[in-house]
């Protein structure tokens, strides 16, 4: 080979190496390499998140409510009384004593009648009474009340109430005006009671 062969060989391989060089500067850049990662942002969940969330939790909530039914029945179970069932009674039908009349006078037919303490309303002179049917059938009652003085037992007035078709476990509240027995002071006079007690055969 001739020395001018050489050199044209040896320019060309350098003018390959400068060609390889350039394209390398001008490659283009891998598009992941350029993408750009926004932090991660902490998201508090909403309203509407926390009863989703409250939702896809039934076991909890069971678990309350199951609870609170059996802190129920131990407490009905506590308070109940020997003997006694320990289901909710039937409060639609009053008792006697839910009538607040207050402290009873006197009693008669084995504690179906009650008279309560006189009081003065507006100006009148008035006994409260319950007449509660224990019976197994509807009955009628004539209730004879007798109020007299302490001080001066001459004054004394007797009346009378009926309570008619009167159903089993019930209880009919009434009164009686005693106004005019000339004792003013309701704490100086004595009840007595008769009671009547009539089975009603037609029903």
């Amino acid at each position: 080979m001739t020395w001018n062969a050489a050199r044209s060989l040896a320019l060309a391989g350098l003018a390959a190496s400068f060609a390889l060089a350039a394209c390398g500067t001008n490659e283009t850049p891998n598009a992941s390499s350029s993408a750009v990662t926004k932090p991660t942002e902490s998201v508090r969940p909403g309203p509407e998140n926390a009863a989703k969330d409250a939702h896809q939790r039934p076991g909890h909530q069971r678990g309350k409510i199951d609870q609170n039914a059996r802190e129920a029945m131990e407490e009905r179970a506590r308070n109940a009384a020997s003997g006694d069932p320990v289901g909710p009674r039937n409060t639609d039908i009053p008792e006697p004593e839910d009538y607040g009349f207050g402290r009873a006078a006197a009693t008669a037919e084995g504690g179906e009648v009650v008279a309560y303490d006189p009081s003065l309303e507006g100006g009148r002179m008035i006994v409260p009474l319950t007449v509660e049917n224990r019976g197994d059938k509807r009955a009628s009652y004539t209730v004879t009340v007798t109020v007299k003085g302490k001080t001066d037992p001459s004054m004394t007035k007797t009346v009378s109430a009926k309570v008619t078709g009167l159903f089993k476990n019930t209880t009919w509240p009434t009164q009686v005006d005693v106004t005019g027995i000339g004792v003013t002071d309701v704490e100086d006079l004595v009840v007595t009671l008769k009671v009547a007690k009539t089975i009603n055969r037609w029903q």
